[in-house]
């Protein structure tokens, strides 16, 4: 099995860069998912109040693409786990 994860900046290319792998590859290609993200509007108009669920939100939706590559043997990510510990903070 092979993972490839992309870290780095918003707007850095990690999505454009995972696609061109995924491509490359031949390989399933996992998104962070921001535009079907419901919480994500509210996260904008009240940062203090909805950050505990936008993490939830968002580290439920990797665990679900993890498991899903795992199931899937290849993939590339456009984000990382262990980066949902920086944002959280």
């Amino acid at each position: 099995m092979t993972v490839i994860v992309l870290s780095g900046p918003i707007g850095a290319g990690k999505s454009s860069l995972t696609s061109l792998l995924a491509e490359h590859l031949g390989t399933q290609a996992f998104y962070e998912g921001v535009d079907n993200n419901p919480i994500l509007p509210l996260y904008y108009k009240d940062m203090a109040h909805y950050t505990f669920l936008l993490n939830t939100y968002l580290l439920n939706h990797r665990l679900a693409q993890i498991n899903q590559a795992i199931r899937d043997h290849n993939s590339v990510s456009d984000r990382s786990i262990y980066e949902d510990a920086l944002f959280s903070k």
